[in-house]
């Protein structure tokens, strides 16, 4: 478990899916499969699997194959995930690296990542303070400096704020106080006017 400085450091990574991902012919012809469903969800599972080894899937040699290894890492049935990577060699989304490892070459531009502490100001700044990317982490000392650093700058805002809104309601007064003189001006002219002989 990550502490301190590192767990502010650590990096939560992210898949981004394009919004016409499963609009893409080689994934619509494999959910068309039977099965194809599942098969989606397998090849996403793999892809989520492969983001921290830059795309890559690993052979440990747990198991006798790799798909036999993938299916007990993402808790999926052996033959699914057979089928799974029989369809994604043919489409070239399935490329044998080194001993044994595969990469994925489709999830390269497809991995994004983020810092616990920048995970922590966004989410603070849009109010969901509770949500956090793990709940069983401990905060240290450093993360409550920071998040006392974000409260400072939350403050601030806050009191750019209300400096802004006493402007102006201090313009609204003085233009309130401006109107009622030139109410005072004019009725006095009428008075002046009623007053003359002429």
């Amino acid at each position: 478990m990550a502490h301190g400085n590192e767990l502010l450091k650590s990096k939560y990574f992210y898949l981004k899916l394009p919004k016409n991902w499963f609009k893409n012919a080689r994934i619509k012809k494999l959910r068309k499969l039977a099965g194809g469903d599942t098969y989606t969800i397998i090849y996403l599972k793999l892809m989520l699997l492969s983001m921290n080894y830059n795309s890559t899937l690993i052979y440990e040699g747990i198991e006798n194959t790799i798909e036999e290894e993938l299916a007990l890492k993402i808790d999926e049935e052996v033959e699914d995930v057979r089928l799974t990577v029989s369809y994604l060699a043919s489409c070239g989304l399935w490329q044998e690296g080194k001993e044994g490892d595969v990469v994925l070459p489709e999830v390269n531009g497809m991995v994004g990542s983020e810092t616990y502490g920048n995970i922590l100001k966004k989410n603070k700044k849009l109010g969901l303070e509770n949500c956090k990317p793990s709940a069983n982490q401990m905060l240290t000392n450093k993360d409550i400096d920071i998040e006392i650093d974000i409260d400072k700058e939350l403050e601030k805002d806050k009191e750019k704020d209300i400096e802004v809104e006493d402007e102006i309601n201090k313009k609204e007064i003085v233009n309130k106080e401006n109107e009622n003189l030139v109410n005072d001006d004019e009725e006095s002219v009428e008075d002046i006017d009623d007053d003359l002989p002429f």
